[in-house]
């Protein structure tokens, strides 16, 4: 299969391999082609079989469904083809009936750029959803990523759904956990962990679609305040040795609780 290339950041300069020890508190990363000792065999998967859409793909792309926004990126379902895509976007604006209030386009850019580089960097890793290419130049932002044809697993859970379908979403959930908490780069911890952060494929496996809030923690790590309450932002990075890390969705503290989560 072809070996992801990673994107490097045009306004930052930063290497893209950074990426993860900026989301990670251990004091040693792992290669990605580092068995972790522990791991089950079926948490590895070859890497990506097609090439990878770039900046020149995205006329061909068509906007079929507008899926949401956030502070950092506006989501579409997007066709190719015959092929479809979850598309994240920090060009694109929010729907007009949305009442998210999105961040400065550099920034969305920033952020659309790191989901992208980490999913790469993680692409070997079952049971996250692989990235299928992406553009970032001064103009634009975005990034294509393999499409949940059954939506996300939010909804279905309000569904009456067969329960050979159920059991195999139940397993599947299990077994993201499972390969995240013995990660080589260290117990993978979803800061924003929701059943709308998976998605749902034809054949009813699962994939966890938002790698934004995936940190990575050393083992036998508390977390990054080790059960203490937050009192500012920067306690929810992950890596204070980083400086340049930036503040995700999922990296602010709320004052009534104390506690690290999203904004909104």
């Amino acid at each position: 299969g072809q070996k992801p290339e990673l994107h490097p950041n045009i306004t930052a300069g930063l290497d893209p391999r950074m990426i993860l020890d900026m989301y990670s508190t251990a004091d040693h990363l792992a290669h990605p082609d580092e068995t972790a000792r522990g791991q089950p065999a079926f948490c590895h998967r070859s890497s990506l079989p097609e090439p990878l859409l770039r900046c020149s793909d995205f006329p061909s792309l068509k906007l079929e469904k507008y899926l949401g926004a956030g502070k950092s990126k506006t989501v579409y379902r997007a066709t190719m083809g015959s092929r479809s895509f979850a598309l994240k976007s920090a060009s694109l604006p929010a729907d007009k009936s949305s009442r998210v209030r999105q961040n400065p386009f550099a920034e969305r850019r920033r952020v659309v750029w790191m989901e992208y580089n980490k999913t790469l960097l993680m692409d070997t890793t079952q049971g996250l959803v692989r990235a299928k290419g992406g553009c970032f130049s001064r103009s634009q932002g975005w990034a294509v990523y393999e499409l949940g044809e059954r939506g996300c697993f939010g909804p279905l859970l309000l569904q009456g759904v067969a329960p050979s379908a159920a059991l195999k979403m139940a397993l599947f959930v299990s077994m993201i956990f499972a390969c995240l908490e013995h990660h080589p780069y260290g117990f993978g911890f979803i800061s924003d962990n929701k059943p709308e952060q998976f998605v749902v494929h034809e054949d009813w496996s699962m994939s966890l679609a938002d790698c934004d809030g995936l940190r990575f923690y050393a083992p036998g790590s508390l977390g990054r305040m080790a059960g203490k309450a937050c009192e500012s932002n920067l306690d929810c990075v992950p890596n204070r040795r980083r400086p340049e890390a930036v503040l995700t969705p999922d990296n602010f503290c709320n004052p009534s609780t104390g506690h690290c989560g999203g904004e909104d």
